[in-house]
């Protein structure tokens, strides 16, 4: 019993001490503190996060609206095909740019990568007429 008396008494010498109550004072102080810095960033941080999905809805409804008023004025299948190869290949336009312009900076050449040749225009076929892509025309018999 006496082991037990000793520690309790050591116990309370240690709560009642001036220091312990200033340190367990400036824990909890730091304790708040700490809670209110992590609650304003987690505050910031979801507005944040709402502000980003706003943003993106709206730009998303805005382009969809944009494109189906584009659709909608050119509805020949003609024009988006080909509108659809220009956006696929625009990457590529901007390489070959890139590419040329560092070619004659850096070694002197002169690529002319830009200025290739128009493209076969695309009318439609008339009857009779036939046109393949990678495929050879029937013979003709005689």
């Amino acid at each position: 019993m006496n082991s037990i008396q000793y520690q309790a008494t050591e116990l309370w010498q240690t709560l009642s001490d001036q220091d312990t109550g200033a340190i367990y004072q400036k824990a909890v102080h730091k304790t708040w503190q700490l809670l209110k810095q992590l609650s304003r960033l987690l505050l910031l941080l979801l507005l944040f996060g709402t502000a980003i999905v706003v943003w993106v809805w709206s730009v998303g409804f805005q382009s969809g609206s944009g494109f189906r008023m584009w659709l909608e004025k050119n509805s020949d299948p003609d024009t988006i095909a080909l509108k659809a190869i220009e956006i696929l290949l625009f990457p590529f336009k901007l390489a070959s740019i890139w590419l040329e312009k560092q070619a004659k900076e850096l070694l002197g050449w002169d690529l002319n990568l830009t200025e290739l040749p128009p493209a076969e225009s695309s009318k439609p076929i008339a009857e009779g007429e036939q046109k393949a892509i990678g495929v050879a025309a029937p013979l003709k018999k005689k």
